[in-house]
């Protein structure tokens, strides 16, 4: 005698599951696309420079930065923007608070505190370069750290970058 096993299917559960796996699968190789291409902070997508609109200020930055590893800002500052030898460069008060700053470069001559911010005073000559300057800071907060970068004449801009734990 013929022994017969009879097994539900349960076929439209069967499809759920396998629809479900085919969307795992799609989110985890999404998930490496992003880290691969600068998602996370390294790759060729992880720097964004931004513009003041009128050239005087530009800013290259991490999208993406870690909290308690050292990040890079690039400022050029245009010739125009110098005024009597020196140019004011004002850091706005909630990426201070969000931020350790652990070094300038070059050194600013002067520095001052200001109820919103921290103002840097740099030395320069007009010539036809631009003043290049670089900022090191240290993330010590997880979020959003918005960076607002003013001259002394007003022209500013301001960007957020992503801090990840």
């Amino acid at each position: 005698m013929r022994s017969v096993l009879q097994l539900d299917e349960a076929l439209p559960f069967q499809q759920r599951a396998a629809w479900l796996q085919r969307l795992g699968w799609l989110g985890m190789l999404m998930f490496v696309l992003a880290g691969s291409v600068g998602g996370f902070g390294q790759g060729p997508f992880a720097r964004r420079a931004q513009d003041s609109g009128n050239g005087l200020l530009s800013l290259e930055y991490d999208r993406v930065a870690r909290e308690g590893a050292v990040t890079r800002s690039e400022i050029r500052i245009d010739p125009a923007a110098i005024r009597n030898g020196h140019v004011d460069l004002h850091l706005g008060k909630e990426y201070l608070a969000r931020v350790q700053i652990v070094s300038v470069v070059p050194a600013p001559a002067a520095m001052s505190l200001t109820p919103d911010g921290v103002r840097y005073r740099f030395s320069a000559v007009p010539t036809a370069r631009a003043l290049q300057l670089r900022i090191d800071s240290e993330p010590v907060h997880a979020g959003l750290a918005p960076l607002e970068l003013k001259l002394a004449d007003g022209t500013g801009l301001q960007v957020r970058q992503a801090v990840l734990p």
